[in-house]
C-alpha cells in the first residue's frame, strides 16, 4: 500500500490539473492536458493494480466507477449547439475525472493514515505484551545466540 503522502500529493496534482484547465480558454493544449491526466491516473493505478494487470488507465477509471465517484457527464437543461454540447461533455468528463480522482486519492490517503497508525502502534514497545518485551530485550543482550534452530 502506498504511503499517505503519496495519495495526498496525487490528490493535489489532480485538483491543480483541473484548476489549470479551467483557467485556460478552451481547445489549446488539450492533448497536453489529456496526457497529464492519463499520467496521473496511471501513477495512481500503479499503486492499486493487482499482479497481471496491464491497462493502468482502465484500472483507474474502473476504480472510480466502482466507488460511484464518477457518473454523469452533462447535467444541464440548457439548449446547446452540437459543438457546445461536445465541449461540455468533454469538459465535464475531464473535470469530473480530476475531481473524482482527487476524492479517490483522499479516501486512499485516509486508509493509508489508518494503516500507518496501526503499524506504528504494533511497533511501539509500550504496546507489546510482557512476553514480547522480554523476548525482544533478550535478543538485544544475546545477539550471537541462535534462538531457534532445526
Amino acid at each position: 500500500m502506498a504511503h499517505s503522502a503519496f495519495w495526498r500529493d496525487l490528490a493535489v496534482q489532480f485538483l491543480a490539473l483541473r484548476d489549470k484547465r479551467r483557467l485556460r480558454d478552451g481547445g489549446a493544449n488539450d492533448s497536453v492536458f489529456i496526457s497529464a491526466l492519463q499520467t496521473l491516473a496511471m501513477r495512481g493505478a500503479s499503486e492499486i493494480a493487482v499482479a497481471g494487470a496491464s491497462d493502468l488507465l482502465h484500472i483507474w477509471l474502473e476504480e472510480l466507477r466502482k466507488e460511484d465517484l464518477f457518473q454523469s457527464l452533462v447535467q444541464s437543461n440548457e439548449i446547446l449547439s452540437e459543438a457546445e454540447y461536445s465541449e461540455s461533455i468533454y469538459k465535464g468528463f475531464t473535470d469530473g475525472v480530476c475531481e473524482a480522482s482527487a476524492t479517490f486519492c483522499d479516501r486512499r490517503e485516509a486508509q493509508a493514515v489508518q494503516a500507518e497508525f496501526e503499524e506504528k502502534q504494533r511497533n511501539n514497545p509500550k504496546n507489546w505484551s510482557q512476553l514480547r518485551q522480554n523476548f525482544e530485550a533478550f535478543k538485544e543482550i544475546t545477539p550471537d545466540i541462535v534462538l531457534f534452530q532445526r
